[in-house]
């Protein structure tokens, strides 16, 4: 019985590489806008929306958000904020009805923020995590000084593309 237990798991580790995929693609960032949405509430200061393209076969997008300069986000329990030296990471999921896009919020003024996407795909056994995209980095200038767009309804800077 030990013997054929041990054969079925050997022949199932030879076969797991027969099984990966090949790594998905990069997401293809379509447009990136700042918000300025301090005037609503303090706490939310600025927020940074990504817009991306679907990657076949992607269950998830992995996003890590990096700050540096200025002031860490404002943080919902009130308490003291620092220099920034602070990071973000989450997963969204994605589908035809819920495409491509994430909010980023709790910024500061005067923040250079830096981003990389990534494509998550449970189902592939060996290759779960895609590539991930070049770094984008975003400047954040002051409070109220950008224009405010009739699309947004908040001052706002297009910083690449154009969101949809």
């Amino acid at each position: 019985m030990k013997k054929v237990l041990v054969l079925i798991c050997l022949l199932v580790l030879l076969a797991a590489p027969s099984l990966a995929q090949n790594t998905l693609p990069p997401p293809h960032v379509v447009a990136i806008a700042a918000l300025d949405y301090s005037g609503y509430s303090p706490d939310l200061g600025w927020c940074i929306a990504v817009e991306w393209e679907l990657t076949p076969g992607a269950d998830f997008y992995f996003i890590r958000v990096f700050g540096k300069k200025g002031k860490t986000p404002i943080r919902p329990d009130g308490s003291p904020r620092e220099a920034a030296s602070w990071k973000h990471t989450g997963a969204y999921s994605s589908s035809p009805e819920n495409p491509g896009t994430v909010m980023i919020c709790h910024l500061a003024e005067k923040q250079k923020v830096r981003f990389r996407l990534r494509a998550i795909d449970y189902d592939n056994f060996e290759n779960q995590f895609g590539e991930t995209t070049a770094p984008f980095t975003v400047k954040l200038p002051k409070y109220g000084r950008p224009p405010v767009l009739p699309r947004f309804g908040v001052p706002a800077v297009a910083v690449f593309g154009t969101l949809s």
